[in-house]
C-alpha cells in the first residue's frame, strides 16, 4: 500500500493542511474499516478506484465513486475503501475551505455533499487531468493549479482575525477558551461567533470541543498509563459521566470501547 503526504505551496498552505494520497488493494489493509471522529478539519475527497463508502450511522451511508466534500461533522463516521484504492484528499484547515467556495459554508456542515455544488462543473476534468498523470507529485500539481485558481484574495482580514483566534484554541486545546466564551456575552465574542459561523460553519464553543476531544483521544491512546480520572482534570471536565458523554457524542463508544476497538484493530482511527 502506498501512502504519501503532501504540502501544499504557498500561498495554499495557509488554507491547506495536507494532501494524502493512497494507491493500493483494501486486502493490503490490516484494517478495513477507518472511525473518522470530528477534528474541526473538512475534506475534498476525489476516487479513482472502486467505490468507496462513509457510514454516519447505521441506517445511512454515502457511495462515493468520483469525488466528495466532507463538511464539517459534529459526529463520527465510518469509511471503507473499495477493493481498487485510488484516493486523493484534500484536508482543508479549519477556516480553510470556504476561501475557495461560493456556498456558504455553514451550508455545508453536517454534509457530505457532490463538489460540482461548491467549486464548480469542472470537477470531471480536474479527475481526468490528475488521473492521466502517473507520479503522484505530478498529480499534486495539477491539483495546486487548480485551487489557486479557485482562491479568493478578498478576505486577509478576516483569515488574519480567525487565524489568531484558532491559534489561542489550539495553544491550549481548547480549555481556556471554552472557559471564556461561557463568561463572555460582549461584541467581541459576537464577532467571533459570527466569523466562525460564516467561515467554519460551526460555533466556537462546538470547535473548542471537537478540539479537546481530539487532545483527549491522542492521550488515551498514546500514554497508557493515564487514568481517566487523569484526563477528567486535565481537560477541566466535571466528572467521568462528563468525560463518557463527550466519547459517546463524538465517536459513539464509551471511553472503554473506543481504545479497546482500536488496540484490537477492530478499526483504525483518523
Amino acid at each position: 500500500m502506498l501512502v504519501q503526504r503532501f504540502n501544499p505551496t504557498y500561498p495554499l498552505n495557509d488554507y491547506i493542511e495536507m494532501y494524502w494520497y493512497w494507491k493500493g488493494y483494501a486486502s493490503e489493509l490490516a484494517i478495513q474499516q477507518q472511525l473518522i471522529t470530528p477534528d474541526t478539519h473538512t475534506n475534498l475527497v476525489l476516487n479513482f478506484g472502486s467505490e468507496m463508502k462513509y457510514y454516519k450511522s447505521s441506517d445511512k451511508n454515502t457511495t462515493i465513486k468520483d469525488a466528495v466534500y466532507i463538511g464539517q461533522q459534529s459526529k463520527a463516521y465510518t469509511g471503507v475503501f473499495g477493493e481498487i484504492i485510488d484516493v486523493i484528499t484534500i484536508r482543508f484547515k479549519p477556516y480553510g475551505a470556504s476561501c475557495f467556495m461560493d456556498l456558504p459554508v455553514r451550508e455545508t456542515s453536517e454534509e457530505m455533499i457532490n463538489p460540482d455544488f461548491i467549486f464548480g462543473k469542472g470537477m470531471n476534468s480536474l479527475r481526468d487531468q490528475i488521473y492521466s498523470q502517473v507520479l503522484a507529485a505530478d498529480k499534486i500539481r495539477i491539483l495546486d493549479k487548480w485551487l489557486l485558481s479557485l482562491l479568493k484574495t478578498n478576505s486577509k482580514n478576516e483569515d488574519s482575525f480567525l487565524k489568531d483566534i484558532i491559534n489561542q484554541i489550539n495553544e491550549n486545546k481548547g480549555l481556556k477558551f471554552l472557559y471564556k466564551i461561557s463568561n463572555n456575552s460582549g461584541s467581541e465574542y459576537k464577532k467571533i461567533q459570527r466569523s466562525f459561523n460564516t467561515h467554519i460553519g460551526i460555533s466556537p464553543k462546538m470547535f473548542s470541543r471537537m478540539l479537546r476531544f481530539d487532545n483527549i483521544c491522542h492521550q488515551a491512546l498514546n500514554q497508557k498509563n493515564a487514568d481517566r480520572f487523569t484526563i477528567i482534570a486535565t481537560y477541566n471536565l466535571s466528572d467521568q459521566s462528563h468525560l463518557i458523554k463527550e466519547f459517546h457524542s463524538f465517536s459513539g463508544f464509551s471511553p472503554a470501547e473506543f481504545i479497546k476497538s482500536i488496540e484490537n484493530k477492530t478499526i483504525s482511527w483518523v
